[in-house]
């Protein structure tokens, strides 16, 4: 007999807190409007687990089978996501998922709603879902395999913003009403490269300031940011945030690196140096996809359309 299951995970933006989440700062997490779904179909088999990722335009994306009895590789498209999917299933198993069934097979079929060069969580809505399926907990399988936060793995199943804090390392999330007035002078720019977000952390954890005033400061701007329903304040805000994280970090602010003649405020989002930025200006929307349309910045997302809120 034939056995579906379905799940979906959201995607995700850091809005706040980016580095310094990992130390204990007060963040603002966003859930997306566009995520992964994952199906599984289990059968009586020979003891395959096959796996197919589809992009948004159902082109196939990865594949790959393993052997069921030993999560053995048995043929892929890339080495790299073959032995990823490998060491996920059996940290699933090593924290205490039920054993697969060698008489049957499982088939899971992922689909993703955004390009997966973007950032807005394919891993981590890749751990939310398979955590769902064998009833681990996420933060545990995302520490043993990705490693990072947590904030992501909370997006994924939000339905509007919240604040992330690690305390003593275990996750609190706190939903708010980050909802504000001047929402639609609100933009994401994708800056047409990919962040790794793992190397970013490594560059992170190499940064040998002391980091507590940089996570108190940085808490204080996610708190104020959360409660105003003022642009120039917000913009404003971002632009301390900024500032504080290039001082860590020994990075320019990415508004000086690309975007100097912008009139409004750019705040970059996770790792610095790819992936999305934030944008808000008071000229409005038609200034604002001009602007970045001219420099070469084709995918500018309205915060009112990708992010959940209610």
């Amino acid at each position: 007999m034939e056995n579906t299951n379905k799940y979906y995970s959201s995607g995700k933006f850091l809005l706040s807190g980016e580095y310094l989440v990992l130390d204990g700062a007060k963040s603002i997490g966003l859930p997306c409007n566009l995520g992964q779904t994952m199906e599984l179909r289990t059968q009586a088999g020979s003891g395959q687990l096959i796996w197919e990722s589809y992009t948004k335009d159902d082109t196939l994306w990865q594949s790959c089978t393993l052997d069921v009895n030993d999560l053995q590789i048995v043929s892929f498209m890339d080495k790299a996501f073959a032995e990823r999917l490998q060491q996920v299933i059996q940290a699933c198993l090593d924290l205490g998922a039920s054993p697969l069934d060698p008489a049957k097979d499982y088939l899971f079929k992922t689909q993703l709603e955004f390009d997966p060069a973007w950032g807005l969580g394919s891993s981590s809505t890749f751990i939310a879902n398979i955590s769902r399926h064998f009833e681990v907990d996420p933060y545990q399988l995302l520490a043993s395999t990705f490693g990072g936060s947590g904030y992501d793995i909370a997006a994924a199943s939000a339905d509007k913003a919240f604040y992330y804090q690690l305390e003593g390392g275990v996750p609190k999330t706190e939903s708010i009403d980050f909802n504000p007035e001047f929402r639609s002078a609100l933009f994401f720019v994708y800056l047409n490269q990919k962040q790794n977000s793992r190397s970013g952390i490594k560059s992170y954890k190499s940064v040998a300031k002391n980091k507590d005033l940089y996570i108190n400061k940085v808490s204080s701007i996610s708190e104020a940011m959360a409660s105003t329903d003022d642009l120039d304040l917000f913009s404003n805000l971002v632009e301390q945030h900024e500032e504080l994280v290039s001082d860590l970090m020994g990075m320019p602010v990415v508004k000086d690196r690309l975007f100097q003649d912008f009139d409004g405020a750019v705040k970059s989002l996770g790792a610095w140096g790819g992936d999305f930025v934030l944008v808000c200006s008071s000229k409005g929307s038609e200034y604002i996809n001009q602007y970045f349309e001219d420099k070469g910045y084709e995918v500018i997302l309205p915060y009112d359309q990708i992010i959940k809120y209610q």
